[in-house]
């Protein structure tokens, strides 16, 4: 935990620092492409791009961890814990992407996103492996996928052209 802070504040002094510093030879300025993760408009995610911040280290509040653990539990009701696992990391990995928004809430929450928020059912209390699977996916995310879809109950065919790169139980994920 204490490694952790410390390599969020040396991050946070390096970008300072960047700040204040003249710019290099080029003409991008430090903020280019900062507003286009918020802006990009898109219903589904066009432009995949996994890029991590120098920390892994994902911290979240309680309620975070509460949001996170009922997606779960709404999500991957039935499927093996390492399914469950790999549901919550998708949503960290997306607050980590780009393209994507920075909050649990916000990439939960995200228009046309998961099917459990528009269904009401994320309003479910989270069973306890749904909750130990937030867990484990914060200490040790165990895929790389932005998404996850079932092939047996998706129509969308967009979905479909994404790249999977596991499988577990009746989910697909991908990049």
């Amino acid at each position: 935990m204490r490694n952790a802070m410390v390599s969020v504040l040396l991050l946070t002094f390096t970008l300072l620092s960047m700040a204040f510093t003249s710019q290099s030879s080029s003409d991008t300025p430090l903020t280019a492409g900062l507003s286009d993760k918020k802006n990009s408009g898109l219903k589904h995610k066009e432009t995949v791009s996994n890029e991590k911040a120098e920390t892994e280290t994902v911290e979240l509040t309680a309620a975070e961890k509460d949001l996170l653990s009922r997606l779960v539990h709404a999500e991957a009701k039935g499927e093996p814990f390492e399914g469950k696992v790999a549901v919550a990391s998708v949503v960290l990995n997306r607050m980590e992407a780009k393209q994507f928004p920075d909050s649990v809430s916000e990439v939960v929450y995200e228009e046309n996103q998961f099917s459990p928020v528009s269904n009401g059912s994320i309003r479910r209390p989270a069973d306890q492996e749904s909750k130990r699977a937030v867990e484990e996916a914060l200490e040790e995310p165990n895929s790389d996928a932005l998404y996850f879809f079932n092939p047996d109950l998706t129509d969308d065919k967009w979905i479909r052209t994404r790249e999977v790169t596991k499988k577990i139980g009746g989910h697909h994920f991908a990049i």
